[in-house]
């Protein structure tokens, strides 16, 4: 999606970044690896994916990572978006936090089927609800290669990391 301001300056939004609806945006990224993922740039860059938050400047651009509504990796359990605005000088943006009815969401992991049929990392997706921190990656880079030469079924590897790993915490 692509907005342009009064001056004719754009804002885009993307899941991502330029470069894949997987690849990337985060802090720990330089200047010069942000520049790839958002060009040609904007006035404003928008993206997600990551779960966690960002407002930085690159050069004139103002990149924003919204985070994730309900499910950020920060450690925080409200709800994040971006709140991003053009004041006719230029644009501001900032990350709103706002709480939600978070035992009605946790009771709806069960009561909508999700933790019946949405498969066996399903218990994993709960525990990064439950903390507001990311396990699905450190699941898989442990356990994916158990799991793909036949020492460990999907599911045994799940219980096992949740169990079992410190990553699990």
């Amino acid at each position: 999606m692509c907005i342009r301001d009064r001056a004719g300056g754009e804002l885009r939004v993307v899941h991502a970044s330029m470069l894949h609806d997987r690849d990337d945006i985060k802090h720990e990224h330089t200047d010069d690896e942000l520049r790839l993922k958002i060009a040609p740039a904007p006035a404003v860059f928008c993206c997600g994916h990551t779960h966690r938050s960002l407002i930085r400047r690159v050069d004139q651009t103002l990149v924003v990572n919204a985070g994730s509504v309900g499910a950020s990796f920060d450690g925080d359990m409200r709800a994040a978006y971006a709140q991003i605005v053009y004041d006719g000088q230029g644009w501001q943006a900032e990350i709103m936090r706002v709480p939600y009815d978070y035992e009605r969401t946790a009771r709806d992991f069960e009561l909508s089927g999700y933790m019946r049929e949405a498969g066996v990392c399903a218990p994993i997706v709960y525990k990064e609800f439950q903390t507001s921190r990311p396990y699905l990656g450190s699941w898989y880079r442990r356990y994916n290669d158990l799991v793909l030469a036949g020492k460990l079924t999907a599911a045994e590897s799940v219980q096992r990391f949740l169990h079992n790993d410190s990553m699990a915490g």
